[in-house]
């Protein structure tokens, strides 16, 4: 579920759409973590923040706004986190990935002390992740590709946490 919400929420907008979710500094944060895509997003002049040396005039999310979007558009009950806290959630498990071996799975997670990525499929011909993250001012939410033996990151293995039903999301 977390998977399939956030490549809904890139893949369909940009093929049905041709819109996609810009990247906005603290985009998520300040209206809570939503069910559903907002309606301003990518639209709102009345966002404008300025961060790492470049000024946002939209509404979007952020990666620390964009993963747990995904995780709650998946069905888990989840708060907004920092970017390099989500290995903190109760199930979670930080890993590291020096072996150069695919260690994680759709919907775990990349993680560094300023980013958050969320894995959306492995590619074991390329030994990639194909990621899911919000990325800088011109790119905005997107699709990319980490090397499993990503030396920024750790991984976060995330089936624990999915696997708890305290965290299952009740309509």
């Amino acid at each position: 579920g977390v998977v399939a919400a956030a490549v809904t929420l890139i893949g369909e907008l940009g093929d049905n759409y041709g819109v996609k979710v810009p990247y906005y500094w603290g985009g998520g944060h300040y209206d809570g973590v939503v069910v559903g895509a907002l309606g301003y997003w990518g639209s709102d002049p009345k966002c404008t923040t300025y961060a790492n040396n470049q000024t946002y005039d939209y509404c979007g999310l952020d990666c620390s706004g964009f993963v747990p979007w995904a995780i709650k558009n998946g069905g888990f009950n989840i708060g907004q986190r920092l970017a390099s806290d989500f290995y903190k959630l109760d199930g979670a498990e930080k890993v590291t990935l020096r072996s150069g071996e695919a260690v994680l799975e759709p919907g775990d997670l990349l993680e560094s002390d300023g980013h958050v990525v969320l894995v959306v499929a492995v590619d074991e011909s390329t030994s990639q992740y194909i990621c899911a993250e919000a990325s800088g001012n011109a790119q905005g939410v997107l699709f990319t590709r980490r090397s499993f033996k990503d030396s920024g990151y750790w991984g976060v293995k995330m089936y624990g946490y999915y696997n708890n039903s305290v965290h299952i999301r009740s309509e």
